[in-house]
């Protein structure tokens, strides 16, 4: 869920120019509107229902009751059309029902009567009139025998300031809502778009790291990143993580077989060779005899499956020799193979990024390995792990992605 939403918010991230300006254009078009609009002028006042004392007492039912229908009689023409005529304003009834409200107070029997005006004296008038109006008619109903009256609490005065200016929390709220709308319709799009055509993860990944990726699930396209990036490099180290396929290794030697007339394929995995069983050859002879010098390369190294432009050199009887006998051992097989190019095999089982740097030097072209069948086949943990060579002074000549859950890369 963590990683939905972290992608979620990176789709978002992308399109950052298109919903700012947008966000910026509403806001902006919000504020302008709401500070041209005309000022709006608040005014209160607050009137109490009294039920004078009788031969019965009043726990406040009375009371409530009576004050109840009193402010329901004020949202209603029998009230606001005298009052309109009252106020001296040329309204009718039906603007007075838009300007007032009237609302029953949290103590029993206390009306509070707010109107609006597009002047401090006109929210005033038109508040005073609403209470003289009900007034009247508790007045009328005490004629009657009625035992209540209405006793104005507080009178409206008159403001100082129109209601309060919000263009600019108008604008910004305008801004910000619209942004988040762009934004998530940019995520639905993008979502859209990739169950019609899949998003490319890799070149996204490309983008948020500037080294050149490829995807091996997509299934396309690996010849071609192979003769833009790899092909002129007369040395290409292999690392994968200790989950991935190293069938990558496999995949470059073929297709180097396809632009290059020699091409040699080390298992230079100390601690856990792998090769020569993914190729179904003999482990011995190989890398082991020729670092001991028990065999010159030309009888390490043999034909495989891969055709007959590919020498495989195994990883031998010794495989777990020391890392600088190790190294020495990579180096004299390049030099003296003579390959137009070399593939080695490491893991991360045996070596570091830093380690198999070393052994080229800064003119080693690391292609990092990485499965995407696991947890750290996610992209925030892929690009982590990048930064993380890059301070290590590795210099990555590609990444490919791998999934072995369904073979991808073979």
């Amino acid at each position: 869920m963590r990683g939905e939403f972290e992608d979620h918010l990176r789709e978002m991230f992308r399109a950052w120019p298109i919903i700012g300006i947008l966000a910026a254009l509403a806001g902006a078009g919000a504020w302008a509107l709401s500070a041209a609009a005309s000022p709006v002028f608040v005014a209160t006042s607050v009137a109490q229902v009294v039920v004078q004392p009788t031969d019965r007492s009043d726990d406040g039912t009375v009371t409530e009751f009576r004050s109840r229908t009193l402010a329901e009689l004020a949202t209603t023409p029998a009230v606001l059309l005298p009052a309109a005529t009252r106020s001296g304003l040329d309204i009718d009834a039906t603007t007075a029902a838009d300007r007032v409200r009237i609302e029953l107070l949290d103590s029993t029997g206390f009306i509070e009567v707010t109107s609006e005006g597009p002047s401090a004296a006109e929210a005033v008038a038109l508040a005073d009139a609403v209470v003289a109006t009900m007034a009247d008619f508790v007045a009328g109903d005490r004629q009657l025998g009625s035992d209540e009256e209405l006793r104005v609490v507080e009178s409206a005065q008159a403001p100082t300031d129109p209601k309060s200016d919000r263009a600019l929390q108008t604008g910004l709220l305008a801004g910000f809502v619209t942004g988040l709308l762009v934004a998530e319709g940019v995520v639905a799009l993008r979502v859209l778009r990739g169950r019609l055509s899949p998003i490319d993860a890799a070149a996204d990944l490309e983008r948020a790291t500037g080294i050149p990726t490829l995807d091996t699930r997509v299934g396309t396209g690996a010849m071609s990143f192979y003769q833009n990036h790899l092909a002129a490099l007369p040395t290409i180290t292999v690392f994968a993580v200790a989950e991935a396929d190293i069938g990558v290794s496999v995949d470059l030697a073929r297709m180097s077989a396809g632009a290059h007339d020699r091409v040699l394929i080390i298992d230079g995995d100390r601690r856990n060779p792998r090769l020569h069983r993914l190729l179904k050859v003999e482990q011995v002879p190989g890398l082991g005899e020729f670092a001991d010098r028990r065999l010159p390369l030309g009888a390490a190294v043999r034909p495989g499956p891969l055709g007959g432009r590919v020498a495989i050199l195994a990883a031998g009887s010794s495989p777990a020799a020391a890392a600088s006998t190790h190294r020495s051992a990579i180096e004299r097989a390049v030099d003296e193979s003579g390959a137009d190019q070399t593939i080695v095999v490491a893991s991360e089982s045996s070596e570091t990024l830093a380690s198999v740097q070393e052994w080229f030097g800064t003119s080693a072209a690391i292609v990092l390995v990485v499965n995407v069948s696991d947890g750290r086949g996610r992209r925030r943990e892929i690009v982590k792990r990048l930064k993380m060579a890059r301070n290590s002074g590795v210099r990555l000549a590609s990444v490919i992605l791998v999934d072995t859950r369904n073979g991808s890369n073979r």
